[in-house]
């Protein structure tokens, strides 16, 4: 039996590129620097989950960061060409149950994960507070149509990708296990909340005390 796996989506932390809804108030470098202890975060908790995973980078000019992750011991890969669905379903090929998450999620359980990756339901959807989701599971060797039902066509980056999720899963009858609840950090209001949030990576703690904004 083939194990189940995990990819990481994320971007290379280019100030500008990355987490821009933030720069108002952390500046565009700061910013970027809050993304890279993000990355950082998720591929430590993921690595906790004891199952393989690599990570896929966008937006890499030059492939710099590519080449630090690899220098750190980690499998890296160039994101797929497309929108987010498009990226999500290259991420999901393969064999075994294949995992996919972003970085804006930082305090998952990585137990969450390996329910995914265990999961028996044709998706494994984990869902966040902003009406997305933060991770997803299916079959790697899933059909094209069902990847079409969760990918194809999706008001990405709306309030409504999980419900419109869950109501083509519904319509075309897969079966699909809700996984706990987690919150992005999208926005200068979600910074506080997890400045006190217990489960806040030390790390990306430290780096939140040295905002002024956050001081």
């Amino acid at each position: 039996m083939t194990s189940p796996a995990i990819t990481v989506l994320t971007k290379a932390p280019v100030p500008g590129r990355v987490k821009t809804r933030l720069a108002p108030a952390l500046g565009a470098d700061g910013a970027a620097r809050l993304h890279r202890a993000f990355v950082d975060a998720t591929i430590e908790r993921v690595a906790r989950t004891g199952l393989p995973f690599g990570v896929a980078v966008g937006a890499d000019s030059g492939g710099h960061f590519s080449a630090e992750l690899t220098a750190a011991g980690h499998t890296v890969v160039q994101q797929a060409h497309g929108d987010l669905g498009d990226r999500m379903q290259a991420a999901l090929q393969g064999t075994g149950r294949r995992i996919v998450t972003g970085t804006d999620c930082v305090v998952f359980d990585p137990s969450w994960l390996i329910r995914a990756a265990t999961s028996h339901a044709d998706v494994a959807i984990a869902p966040s507070e902003d009406g997305g989701y933060w991770a997803l599971s299916v079959e790697g060797r899933a059909p094209a149509w069902m990847l079409d039902t969760l990918f194809r066509s999706m008001p990405w980056s709306t309030p409504e990708v999980l419900s419109v999720t869950l109501e083509r899963c519904a319509r075309a009858g897969l079966t699909v296990d809700l996984l706990p609840t987690c919150y992005d950090i999208d926005l200068p209001s979600d910074l506080p909340r997890l400045l006190h949030d217990p489960r806040c990576p030390p790390r990306v703690r430290a780096l939140l005390e040295s905002f002024p904004c956050l001081s």
